[in-house]
């Protein structure tokens, strides 16, 4: 069979986002998962379609958006994951795409013989599970409950990857944790960013220039949420101010520690050099604004998810002072796009940041290995890999429709 001609393939991806429909026409899908079926739908030769647990999901939520089925290139069927429909439509998949998630590693078993199609996808390790549960449970009676549960679900996993057809790991930690179960494993980071909104270096140049002599800009953008461990944020803020540094730190983003954030500005009278500026726009607000205007990202991440903020922020000529949490350590020792400290420790990350006050060439420096790394990294070239890979399971198990 060659998979130059051939345009039958199904490729299935199972997303673990909960999806709202309305009038059985229209459906609320975040921003990403749209904009990532649209590259599978590029690059798969064949169909492909899109999977999502019947659920409520809140409709003004600024990263949701309303599509119709036509709007896009892609199938999409939401039904319950235990639905005939679901397991139906896996089951027919040449290859199926399944989060390594607890409520959804059920389907990576449903087959039709005996040559395994399924590709699982890693997000968070072990640890940074744990670390999530730690930051969320205060109870702990249920903390520990969660963190046993936890630990049984790892034994589920592992041998679920052993199983499988291949493994696609978003970061470092869930790779080094999984690749020796599994021959055909993946490594790859995650971004938004597209090749074509990518900074330049003449736009490092000229920032490098027109920011000669001015306050040292910060930034953050995120989610506002203990597990960001934005608190820090203005922690590093007072000690700034304190030590006499000259600087700006914008906060990009919503979440419920806003008010709390707000109020710690006031009580510590950081208000002339901490701005609050709400939800921004990724494409047409965030990534111009990081590009313009921002010298250095401030990266307090207390646990060690992947977030896509590491690459789009380098995509953008951004450095990152960042919690040495094991995703940003794994991005950091791949690019050297930024500077590690304690996990943590606001002190040491306003120490870094005072150092470089009086380095500020070393700013652009950092700024070109964070770029250089975020090209290598693309949307594009990360697409091109992930669908090289489950191709790479049809060459080696052969199509289902051709059984």
């Amino acid at each position: 069979m060659s998979l130059d001609t051939c345009d039958k393939l199904t490729l299935v991806v199972v997303s673990p986002e909960r999806v709202s429909v309305v009038n059985g026409k229209a459906f609320f899908l975040s921003q990403k998962t749209i904009e990532g079926g649209i590259e599978y739908a590029k690059r798969w030769p064949g169909n492909v379609k899109m999977l999502f647990d019947a659920g409520s999901r809140p409709q003004d939520s600024a990263s949701m958006r309303k599509v119709v089925r036509d709007d896009v290139p892609f199938e999409i069927v939401v039904a319950p994951l235990n639905s005939t429909q679901i397991r139906s439509t896996i089951r027919s998949a040449d290859v199926r795409v399944i989060a390594l998630s607890s409520h959804l590693l059920h389907l990576a078993s449903e087959t039709d013989g005996a040559r395994p199609r399924s590709v699982l996808v890693a997000e968070n390790s072990l640890r940074t599970r744990w670390q999530m549960i730690k930051a969320t449970t205060k109870n702990p009676a249920i903390r520990a409950r969660r963190l046993i549960w936890e630990a049984r679900q790892e034994s589920r996993f592992r041998a679920a990857v052993r199983l499988s057809a291949g493994i696609q790991c978003n970061g470092s930690p869930t790779y080094a944790r999984y690749c020796r179960l599994n021959h055909n494993a993946l490594l790859f980071f995650d971004g938004r960013v597209p090749h074509g909104d990518m900074a330049r270096e003449s736009d490092l140049t000229r920032k490098f220039e027109e920011r000669k002599g001015k306050p040292l800009h910060l930034a953050f953008s995120g989610r506002l949420i203990s597990i960001k461990g934005v608190e820090d944020l203005l922690v590093v803020a007072k000690i700034l101010k304190r030590a006499g540094v000259e600087f700006v730190l914008s906060i990009c983003g919503e979440g419920p520690l806003d008010g709390k954030l707000r109020q710690m500005a006031t009580e510590w009278q950081l208000e002339h050099n901490v701005v609050f500026r709400g939800y921004l726009d990724f494409s047409t607000e965030l990534v111009p604004f990081l590009k313009r205007e921002i010298d250095v990202f401030l990266c307090c991440h207390l646990q060690g998810d992947p977030s896509c903020t590491y690459l789009e922020t380098m995509a953008c000529g951004v450095p990152i002072v960042g919690y040495a949490n094991e995703a940003f350590a794994g991005v950091w020792r791949a690019s050297k796009g930024g500077w590690l400290c304690s996990l943590g420790r606001p002190k040491a990350m306003s120490s870094i940041v005072i150092e470089l006050t009086r380095k500020r060439e070393e700013i652009v420096r950092r700024g070109r290995d964070a770029l250089s790394f975020a090209y290598e990294h693309s949307v594009q070239k990360t697409f091109d890999r992930r669908v090289s890979h489950y191709l790479s399971v049809v060459e080696t198990h052969g199509a289902f429709f051709s059984k």
